[in-house]
């Protein structure tokens, strides 16, 4: 079982694909996210819809390569971690445009694999 490879190729290849193409929603989901007001803004509401649906997805992709291996705890664990290392990258980028994006992602999977490996091994 390749661990990187599938982050690489499966999971990490078709979430670096749509964050790509959708920085506007999520320069605009992040902004409202961080924002708190007394009435939230369906936008706040459908960005945050979109990101539990990405998480789970993503969540149901790692449990499917894992199977048993992998606990279902872990595979949500997992997939917030994958989230939340996107949207550190993501400021990156905001901060740095000239961030080679193809790079962090790779760095990316390989920050990943140690955490999905540490859990496999843990469990």
């Amino acid at each position: 079982m390749d661990v990187r490879v599938f982050l690489e190729d499966q999971g990490l290849g078709r979430y670096a694909e749509a964050f790509a193409s959708n920085l506007d929603f999520l320069r605009l989901g992040l902004m409202l996210t961080l924002e708190r007001r007394p009435e939230e803004p369906a936008a706040r509401t459908r960005f945050l819809e979109v990101r539990r649906q990405t998480q789970a997805d993503m969540a149901a992709g790692y449990a499917g390569f894992f199977g048993p291996a992998l606990a279902p705890a872990d595979a949500e664990r997992l997939a917030r971690f994958t989230l939340a290392c996107g949207d550190g990258l993501f400021i990156a980028l905001q901060a740095e445009p000239a961030t080679e994006f193809a790079h962090m992602f790779e760095d990316m999977a390989v920050a990943l694999t140690a955490v999905a490996e540490r859990m496999l091994v843990s469990a």
